[in-house]
């Protein structure tokens, strides 16, 4: 899953981008969002399909995602994990 993301000012010319290879995100407040750093963009690679929580250690409300995803989920995550295809009524 590759990340975009800005500092809290939301300046666009300090916009950063990480790929990140990992199965499971407890909490991207701790990570890649930590110091208030803004989410702008995502887009995943590959065959995985991704449920994205709204609290932390895979809580809360949650949107299931699709290979091939650009752009948003309906809410800020806070927490992101791998799932089956299968499972994930999305799709």
């Amino acid at each position: 899953m590759t990340f975009w993301y800005v500092p809290n000012n939301d300046e666009l010319k300090q916009m950063k981008i990480e790929r990140r290879k990992k199965k499971k995100y407890p909490n991207l407040q701790d990570g890649i969002l930590r110091n208030d750093r803004k989410l702008i963009h995502l887009k995943t690679t590959g065959l995985c399909c991704w449920r994205f929580h709204t609290t932390s250690n895979y809580r809360g409300n949650s949107e299931d995602i699709c290979p091939g995803f650009e752009g948003l989920p309906r809410f800020v995550p806070q927490s992101v994990k791998t799932i089956s295809c299968d499972s994930s009524s999305y799709c």
